[in-house]
């Protein structure tokens, strides 16, 4: 609410400049909200370190004669973010907001703090020197109101002191109009409608080894970068299938297909569509065509648990059967040694379209078989390098197998069928305080 202070020295009318062509002879209208279209370069109002334009001020009539005084100003519904102990003041400015800072700008006077969450002001609110312009008092100094086509701002903001913005804003944009019989008078600047963007979309899909489909949306504008502000949905659907809208964060979403057919291939679209407000309208669709690879298979353990996807066709791996037996360790200065074979491993890829895969190995502790408290850290055990037929590339040597440590490899460059072997030796360095006993651990096997 507008507080009464008839006899403050500091009623001023906040302002701020947008352009406009001179305008026709001005009639009294009903409301109409101010955008921030900005006028002519010298009269434009620039962004400002630390100040913020919260939305549109909307006035009441829109238009009129300098001595027509207001009706109703309106926030329509939104506040200033600034505690609400501060000031606020309705100014009129031209040129830049660092003019907030000259005490010689014009007041139209103080507005009391308002009880209610936006500012809606009518007459009984507004301060007596509530009119615009009825003396040129109540204008920027820059500003010549004889000019038809000259513009300015009137400004509603928070302040901690008698001249000092805090750092948010309402604006209305004012253009000088032609009133006839060399009269001239005012009225709120309207931009025309922004069009929506209609975006583009782009879509990956990658088919994941426990037999889902990954797939990741983009929304780009005209330039090709990503829509990081449109706040729509993107409608994932598969040909024959079902359809998932996502909302979209930060230009992006992203959907994971389940219960999907092992080794089959399957057709997917996304679109994205408008959101509330969205300065994007809806996008053409984006299509991506993915075979899928057969779906995992339960661990199997002996001595050595491996984990197979099963598959008659794909992508799967199998081990030899057999345990790995280090046999007695050696003692030396530093260490109980030991090593033993790895059963040979062997990889098949028979995948329609294939995708880069590692098969990785980790190990559980060693446990002493009388006494389970003894045990022997995974950190002990390790491979040497392993050596690899097939075109696959080998791992390297490892002495730690505490996480995945990777034995192999494939690039998925190749169209043609893989069949890989891969063949190592398991080795271990125990500390010589290793309580003696029999140890057995697992040792897990994994193809991602």
């Amino acid at each position: 609410m507008f507080s009464s202070l008839a006899r403050s020295p500091m009623r001023r009318l906040a302002a701020r400049a947008a352009s406009v062509a001179a305008g026709a002879a001005m009639i009294a209208a009903l409301s109409l909200t101010a955008t921030t279209a900005h006028a002519a370069e010298e009269d434009a109002v620039p962004a400002y370190a630390g100040q913020t334009s919260v939305g549109p001020l909307t006035i009441e009539p829109s238009s009129g004669n300098w001595g027509d005084p207001f009706t109703r100003v309106s926030t329509n519904g939104l506040s200033l973010p600034e505690d609400g102990s501060v000031r606020w003041y309705l100014r009129a400015v031209k040129g830049v907001l660092s003019d907030f800072n000259n005490r010689s700008a014009t007041f139209a006077g103080k507005v009391a703090t308002p009880t209610a969450t936006s500012y809606d002001l009518g007459p009984a609110d507004l301060l007596p020197a509530k009119a615009m312009g009825v003396s040129s008092t109540y204008l920027p100094g820059g500003l010549d109101k004889t000019v038809v086509g000259s513009t300015f701002a009137v400004i509603l903001y928070g302040t901690t002191s008698a001249t000092f913005i805090t750092g948010s804003y309402f604006r209305a944009d004012i253009v000088v109009t032609d009133l006839g019989e060399n009269k001239t008078g005012w009225k709120v600047v309207t931009a025309a409608p922004v069009e929506a963007i209609t975006p583009s979309i782009a879509l990956a899909a990658t088919a994941q080894t426990d037999g889902s489909v990954k797939l990741d949306a983009t929304v780009k504008t005209t330039d090709g970068s990503t829509a990081t502000d449109a706040n729509g949905t993107v409608e994932f659907a598969r040909a024959g299938g079902t359809t998932t809208s996502v909302p979209v964060s930060n230009g992006s979403a992203t959907f994971t297909a389940s219960g999907l057919e092992a080794n089959t291939e399957y057709t997917y679209t996304a679109t994205y569509r408008a959101g509330t407000a969205d300065k994007y309208k809806d996008s053409g669709a984006a299509t991506a065509i993915i075979s899928t690879v057969g779906t995992p298979q339960a661990p199997v353990n002996t001595d050595v648990t491996v984990t197979i996807p099963a598959s008659a066709s794909g992508l799967k791996f199998t081990v030899a059967a057999g345990s790995v037996s280090l046999g007695n360790a050696a003692q030396t200065a530093t260490a109980f040694t030991a090593s033993g074979a790895l059963p040979k491993l062997s990889v098949t890829d028979g995948r329609t379209t294939k995708s880069a895969w590692s098969l990785n190995g980790k190990s559980s502790a060693l446990t002493n078989s009388a006494d389970a408290t003894k045990t022997i850290a995974a950190q002990y055990l390790g491979w040497v390098a392993p050596t690899v037929t097939g075109g696959i590339t080998a791992g390297t040597a490892v002495s730690d197998l505490t996480t995945d440590r990777a034995l192999a490899s494939w690039n998925g460059t190749s169209t043609s069928n893989v069949s890989a072997t891969i063949d190592t030796t398991v080795t271990l360095a125990a500390p010589t305080t290793t309580v003696a006993g029999e140890y057995k651990g697992i040792l897990t096997l994994t193809l991602i």
